[in-house]
Formats: structure tokens, sequence, C-alpha cells
């Protein structure tokens, strides 16, 4: 199985990049292929799906990106194409608030989605990310703890926290993203 890969950029489609390393050039379907530039040594964390018909490589920047593209293929419907598309469009820290707050209005503005889809979308994952959290809610509630510590108000804890999904995570993990969204909220004049 391949996990990731290193090398250089080779070739640049609306769909897909040509990563070349040891010799040998890997099609490999990304999210945002003009974000890359042809030359640019790059490193990717790859998903290898085989189907009857076809096989082929997605790659991510981050891991973060590579579960959330892991996420979307457990929606009925959702190949890998669209989650690539869905990634494209918005952040996943985002998507994640819409499916918890069964809000099909943004879902619905992600271009190539329709009505169904998001449904579709809110429906299959809506428990996946509800178990989630219930696995989380020690280290959670260790977070809360923490911020507390520093003097957030809970009100803004508990505004920020259900946001916050970050597979594979550790508390500092979560506190350093709690601690980015609390600060800018400040900054925004929203606390």
């Amino acid at each position: 199985m391949l996990y990731s890969i290193k090398g250089k950029v080779s070739f640049i489609d609306r769909r897909f990049i040509v990563v070349d390393a040891g010799g040998i050039g890997y099609e490999i379907l990304v999210a945002n292929p003009e974000s890359f530039t042809i030359g640019e040594e790059t490193f990717l964390y790859l998903h290898h799906q085989i189907k009857e018909d076809d096989e082929f490589l997605s790659g991510f920047r981050t891991q973060d990106e590579k579960e959330a593209f892991k996420l979307l293929l457990h929606v009925n419907g959702v190949g890998p194409k669209s989650a690539l598309t869905i990634l494209s469009n918005v952040r996943y820290d985002d998507l994640l608030v819409a499916i918890s707050n069964n809000d099909i209005d943004f879902i619905t503005n992600i271009p190539g989605i329709g009505p169904r889809a998001a449904n579709q979308i809110i429906l299959d994952l809506q428990g996946y990310i509800a178990k989630s959290n219930k696995e989380n809610a020690k280290q959670y509630s260790e977070v809360k703890a923490a911020l507390k510590a520093l003097k957030f108000k809970v009100k803004d804890i508990d505004r920020v926290l259900p946001q916050i999904y970050i597979p594979n995570c550790t508390n500092e993990d979560i506190i350093k993203e709690a601690l980015k969204r609390l600060h800018y909220a400040e900054t925004l004049g929203q606390k």
C-alpha cells in the first residue's frame, strides 16, 4: 500500500498533477492542482484506491486533509473526484460545522452539490461525527478545563470546541486550534 510520495511536479492538469519520483511519473488526483508549480519539490500523503475497472491515487498536503477525504468517501454516492471537489471549495472544519448544524444551504453552495447530495452528506456523516465526538468527550473535557484555566469564558469555549475535529490528535493540538479561533474571535470583536 502506498502511503506518501516525495518528488517534483512535472505536469499539472485541472484535476490532477504528475509527480516524478525515482524515475517514475505518478498521476495523482488533488483538490487544488493550481496550487502546485511545475518543477516544485512536493510531499503528499496518498490514498490508493482500486476499483474493478479503475485504479488511482489521491494526494494530500496534510494528514487532516487525507482524513477529511476518507470521511467523505463514507457518503453514499460520493466518490474520490466528488470528495476532492468538496475539499477544494470549503475548509474541512466549516464542512463539519455545517453537517453538525444541518446547514443544507452551506453544503448546497459547494459547486456540484445539490439538495439531494447535501442531505445525503448530512445523513451519512452526522452519526459519524457524533460518534467521534463521544469518543473524544474525555479529551474535550480536559481541553475545556485547560482553556478555563487560561481565563477564557465557558460560553466562548463551548462555541469553539464543537467546531474542532482533528483526527488522531493530542490535547495540545486541540488547544492550539481552539486558541487560534478564540483569539481570532477576540480580534473581530465577537467575544
